[in-house]
């Protein structure tokens, strides 16, 4: 079952992948995606979560774990959402303009 909060989406994974390391908290939140447009971000302020990051042929890929039954995803613009313990592949919504034939990712 994937989540969609707004542009991010988070798909269900098994684990973490050997490698990555953790995320540094900005003012004491995870900041899941940054804002684009609005400079609102989503973001997790429960310490049961962490973010974890890896980079593999210069794309960073981003992991979200969270070891409380549940925590809240926020952003100015949307409502807050639980997400239930487990381990998530963070991504971003992505559209394809039939007419410019080309593929974007959703700017939230």
């Amino acid at each position: 079952m994937q989540i969609q909060h707004g542009d991010v989406l988070l798909k269900p994974v098994f684990g973490i992948p050997e490698g990555a390391t953790k995320a540094k908290r900005k003012g004491g939140r995870l900041i899941v995606a940054e804002g684009e447009a609005t400079g609102h971000h989503h973001a997790i302020a429960d310490k049961q979560a962490t973010i974890w990051c890896l980079t593999k042929d210069g794309v960073e890929q981003m992991y979200l774990e969270v070891e409380a039954n549940h925590v809240k995803i926020s952003h100015d613009e949307h409502k807050p959402l639980d997400i239930p313990r487990g381990i998530y592949e963070i991504g971003i919504v992505r559209e394809y303009d039939y007419l410019k034939e080309m593929e974007r990712r959703v700017i939230d």
